[in-house]
């Protein structure tokens, strides 16, 4: 008789299906708890590149406000000096021209003084490679100078800024600062229109009889010839160049190009 209860026991099977039962929920509760996991972390790199997107968006709006309708102004003028082409013995010496070119480019310093200023001198220096009457400097095809943006609330955006010597192009580069990604990466062009630097755009002013001298002439006296100084006055012409970038509202594009 307790030979045959024994075997007709389910005490056993009955472990055995509490412990599969067992092993079925902890498989599904792993399953679910790595699915939140997971879209924890998908939530939390969303928000992430929100933020890397809305930080160089930003830094590509503040660029627009910066240079957008920005104008830089710059001069060189050549004195010519009419008593240099005379024959006659001079006193004091001719002159000889003088070519003058401004330091800097003027313009309204307005808001974020530091990145205008930073861009004068840029467009300066190709300024400065285009003269006609100083001569010209070489000067690289493409000026670049690189800085970081920050804000607050924001992540700090590298910018790069390029100009083009000879057309005055500048290419801005937003990347974010900490890293090679560029998928959130932009670039804010901004043409720039020029007017035409060249001598046959220059401005003349004639200042008559400026210049005084004493030239030296013979007279004849009764028969007697003799030298003497005498005064006379020339003119003197100024030729002004006057050169005006004067850049667009500028043009915003996802990616980074060269």
């Amino acid at each position: 008789m307790k030979i045959y209860k024994k075997i007709n026991s389910n005490k056993g099977a009955s472990i055995l299906l509490a412990l599969m039962l067992f092993f079925v929920c902890f498989m599904v509760a792993s399953v679910i708890l790595s699915s939140a996991t997971a879209n924890i972390d998908k939530i939390r790199q969303r928000d992430e590149n929100q933020k890397e997107y809305l930080s160089v968006g930003s830094a590509s709006n503040l660029l627009r406000n910066i240079f957008g309708g920005v104008e830089y102004k710059g001069w060189e003028t050549n004195t010519v000096y009419e008593c240099f082409g005379e024959l006659l013995q001079i006193r004091p010496e001719r002159h000889s021209d003088i070519a003058e070119l401004c330091t800097e480019m003027d313009y309204d310093k307005g808001v974020e003084a530091r990145l205008r200023a930073e861009l004068q001198g840029m467009v300066y220096e190709a300024f400065t490679s285009h003269t006609q009457y100083v001569t010209p400097k070489p000067v690289s095809a493409v000026i670049t100078k690189e800085f970081v943006i920050k804000g607050t609330g924001m992540k700090d955006v590298k910018l790069k800024m390029s100009l083009d010597r000879d057309s005055y192009l500048l290419t801005c580069s937003l990347t974010l600062n900490d890293s090679t990604d560029v998928n959130n990466a932009m670039t804010v062009t901004f043409k720039a229109g020029v007017n035409a630097q060249n001598k046959d755009s220059a401005d003349v002013l004639i200042k008559p009889d400026v210049d005084s001298h004493e030239v030296q002439i013979e007279i004849d006296d009764d028969g007697i010839r003799s030298k003497v100084w005498v005064p006379k006055t020339y003119d003197v012409t100024v030729y002004t160049i006057n050169t005006r970038i004067a850049y667009d509202a500028g043009t915003v594009s996802k990616g980074v190009y060269p």
